[in-house]
């Protein structure tokens, strides 16, 4: 977790030391900052990897761990090297092991910082980004060793880590892709991504915090439409 931490602070160090920098405009006038505002749409895989999946992160489970998301955000600019994205998810989760298994569906949303070291404007448009965020999940879980089954709400705070590329035609039109990782902050049995650990019949714990946090990740392609202010 101190590596996670540390990877957003210098992302968004990164991303906060461009404030004062400035650029030239098209008829050459230095320090006129370009705002833009995009709305992007994005949807494609989500990939839960946990406690309730110990292995390594692919297995003879994994199948059981791919689903879906869907994103929608809006992102303004006022630098030319980064953005502030409000964003919003939706995923569905699901894991398995041999003797617990779960599903849920999740709603998130988080507030992003990017990075985009080549600039916004750049038709080489990569970026990093980090934020902070709180996943609303609801949990359908299954204790096979015990044939118990359990239906829960957790609120777990996250941290979102990746990157990203898009390609914006003339016209405002953007494409491309992005892969991130969603990583929960809290493992304990009042919130966590997978209902695990908890308490069987309030003397057996069931599920131990494994010595990584629970996961979830995100790759999917990205439209949208920017316009420039």
């Amino acid at each position: 977790m101190k590596k996670i931490l540390l990877l957003s602070c210098v992302i968004m160090f990164v991303s906060m030391s461009t404030f004062a920098q400035r650029r030239m405009n098209r008829n050459g006038l230095y320090g006129v900052p370009e705002n833009t505002f995009s709305v992007n749409l994005s949807s494609g895989l989500s990939y839960y990897f946990g406690d309730a999946e110990r292995s390594w992160m692919f297995s003879q489970y994994s199948s059981a761990q791919t689903n879906f998301y869907v994103q929608s955000s809006l992102s303004y600019s006022f630098w030319p090297y980064a953005k502030l994205r409000a964003n919003i998810i939706y995923a569905k989760l699901s894991g398995a092991r041999a003797s617990y298994s779960f599903k849920s569906g999740l709603f998130e949303p988080d507030f992003i910082i990017e990075a985009h070291p080549f600039g916004i404007s750049s038709p080489i448009d990569f970026y990093l980004f980090t934020g902070v965020g709180i996943a609303l999940s609801n949990i359908d879980a299954y204790d096979i060793a015990y044939d118990y089954r359990r239906t829960l709400s957790f609120a777990t705070p996250v941290i979102p880590l990746g990157l990203g590329y898009t390609y914006t035609f003339g016209s405002g039109f953007q494409l491309g892709a992005d892969f991130g990782f969603r990583f929960a902050t809290t493992d304990s049995q009042t919130s966590n991504l997978d209902g695990f650990p908890y308490t069987y019949n309030y003397t057996i714990l069931r599920g131990e915090a494994s010595r990584f946090i629970d996961i979830y990740y995100t790759l999917g392609i990205t439209i949208g439409y920017l316009w420039s202010f």
